[in-house]
């Protein structure tokens, strides 16, 4: 059996703008960006995501290349099944880690989201999705 390995992180430093939804805590924001981001809305749905980042802005191209390793993956994996919260961990009071599994038909998905609250707002700080689970599984406590 071949096994393709998808693997993408994003880094960068936040700005100071809220997110799309300031209110929503980053479970909120990731358990409606998880369903969304295997759908043809896919680009909408890591916009929103990276709503108030300021990443749109500082990283265009980075952004656009990112859009496209997910549709990519997505479209390898069949239909979604289901997402399963794996971790939330608060880091510190301003940084906060959240692990999931996205179910599809031939392959879970693991997601890593570090989420950095400034201002009183949290903003996505980093993201990492592999379909090698165990990467990302490995370092869950």
């Amino acid at each position: 059996m071949k096994y393709i390995l998808i693997a993408a992180t994003m880094l960068f430093a936040p700005a100071a703008a809220g997110a799309a939804t300031p209110d929503a805590t980053p479970a909120q924001r990731v358990e409606t960006f998880l369903p969304a981001v295997s759908s043809p809305e896919s680009d909408k749905a890591i916009d929103d995501l990276f709503a108030g980042s300021g990443f749109a802005e500082k990283k265009p191209q980075d952004l656009m290349t990112l859009k496209g390793q997910i549709k990519m993956a997505m479209g390898l994996y069949g239909q979604q099944l289901g997402v399963e919260k794996i971790e939330e961990q608060d880091l510190s009071p301003s940084v906060k880690r959240l692990v999931y599994i996205q179910k599809f038909e031939e392959f879970p998905v693991a997601w890593e989201f570090y989420f950095y609250k400034a201002h009183g707002q949290w903003s996505l700080l980093a993201l990492n999705f592999k379909d090698q689970v165990s990467s990302i599984l490995d370092s869950v406590h």
